[in-house]
Order: structure tokens, then sequence, then C-alpha cells
């Protein structure tokens, strides 16, 4: 699971080379990340192949036009200057919802899969997890609070860099800002994604039952956030609000030149995801 306001983003990410041309190679992207996990038999895969193949149509045909809206929205608000860090709070929950659909809707072609799994593929999906987690960790376990501010700087100047090309010194500035008082919630993610882990592994053990195991794959996806703490709960929605006034501050010192490219960019995308909503 990503963080929060990455939900949204996941929209933008697609136009990594173009968002058609991500979108078209999604299934293949998928089934190469769920190969990273777990070793599929072929029968798995071709019910892996079809799953995504069904959902890939329907998200194309119901979701991706309410993509394009929700961009729109957001994209009236901060040329009219009314978005807030509330607001975007809101965006970002409205992203949550789309994704928590998403996972209802594939759930039901995915869960005999999972239910079809040997022991020795339940040990090496757990095993590959517990192993990303660790990896993760040890990326900042030995840094310093100034190497991880550093790093938080070069990750966020680099995102807004893709859409608004070079960053003033002014919009450099807030980033760094940011970063400094934004809450550092990693420790507490770590005791999150342990006991997430846990009950991933005890949904596993009952996996013949299929009917538990949907129930339980529901829990953990679209209602996480029980098995978070109070205070990461409340860090988490600091730091997204915090990260909404970012976005409006960084937008509100852009250049003529960067708002133009900016729109340029955010309206190809939206325009993009409605012609692929309608072109089934």
């Amino acid at each position: 699971m990503k963080k929060g306001w990455l939900s949204l983003l996941f929209i933008l990410i697609l136009t990594g080379c173009s968002t058609k041309t991500s979108y078209y190679f999604l299934d293949w992207i998928i089934e190469w990340k769920v190969e990273e996990y777990v070793s599929l038999n072929s029968q798995q895969s071709r019910q892996l192949e079809k799953a995504l193949d069904d959902f890939l149509y329907w998200h194309r045909s119901n979701e991706l036009i309410l993509y394009s809206r929700q961009l729109q929205h957001i994209s009236n608000q901060l040329k009219q200057g009314a978005l807030t860090p509330t607001l975007w709070l809101k965006e970002v929950n409205q992203a949550k919802a789309h994704g928590y659909r998403a996972f209802k809707t594939l759930l039901p072609s995915i869960t005999p899969i999972i239910a079809s799994f040997s022991d020795k593929q339940v040990m090496e999906l757990l095993d590959n997890i517990e192993q990303n987690q660790l990896d993760l960790k040890a990326k900042y376990i030995d840094k310093s609070k100034q190497e991880v501010l550093n790093d938080a700087d070069d990750r966020v100047q680099k995102a807004f860099k893709k859409w608004l090309g070079s960053l003033s010194q002014a919009q450099k500035k807030a980033i760094h800002e940011f970063n400094l008082q934004r809450v550092l919630t990693f420790p507490q993610w770590q005791v999150y994604r342990q006991v997430w882990l846990e009950q991933f592994a005890l949904a596993l053990m009952k996996r013949h039952d299929q009917v538990y195991l949907s129930n339980r794959l529901m829990t953990l996806v679209t209602k996480s956030d029980q098995f978070k703490s109070e205070q990461l709960q409340k860090d988490s929605t600091k730091n997204v609000t915090a990260f909404g006034a970012l976005l409006i501050k960084v937008h509100d010192l852009g250049s003529v030149k960067q708002k133009k490219r900016f729109n340029k960019k955010l309206d190809e995308l939206i325009n993009d995801l409605a012609q692929m909503s309608q072109n089934i």
C-alpha cells in the first residue's frame, strides 16, 4: 500500500511515456509485478490474465472518465485559486474511493487464484513481501536526518519539475520547508505494515475458505486504517493536508511559462483519459 496522496498521483504516473501507451500495457505490467512476489503455475497465470482482461475492460469503460473529471475539477480549482489544503484532502479521499471500488470489482476474480495457492507459493509470497519491507527499511536505517531530508527534497523537486520544468529558488525553498515540517511517519508505518502483514498471513492460512478470504482481503485493503495507530492516522492526514498547501504554493509561485506547461500537460492527460474511456 502506498501513502494516501500517492493514490491520486497514480493517475499522473501513467504519463511516464504516454498515458495511452502505459495504460495499454497495464495488464502486462501488473502480471510482471505479481510474478515478482509469487510464481504462478500455468492455470493460475491463465486465470490472472482473464481476470485482468475483464477488470481492465470494466476499468476503462467506467473509471477513466471519473479520473478525467476529477483532474478537470482540480485543474479548475487551481486556475480559479479555489483549491485549499482541506479541499485537497477531499480529493485524495475521493481518489482512495476510486481505488477501493476497483479492488472490490477485481476481488471476485482473484480470490479463487489466491485460494489455489500451494503452501510453497504462500511462503514465497510472504517472504518476498517481508524482504520488500526489509529493503525499504535498509534505505533509511543508516541515514542521518539531513540525508533523509536531502533525499526528500530531491524526490519532491523531481516530481514537480516533471510538470513545471526548472524550479525557481522560491519553489525549492517551499519544498524544503514542507519537508522540514512534514511529520516523519516511517517508524509508525513499519509497525503498521508488520501488523498488516500478520493479518494478511492469517488470511492466507485460511485461504481455502473463499468467503472468509474475500472478506479479509476486502478489510485489509479498503479498511486498513483499523490496523494503524491513531497517531499514525492523524500524522498521515496532517502530511496530506500539508502537501496540498505545498501544491498550491508551488503553483502560485509558478511563472507564466511554468503554468502554461503544467496546464498543457494536465489538459492532455485529462483528454487522454476521457478518450480512452470512450474508445472501447
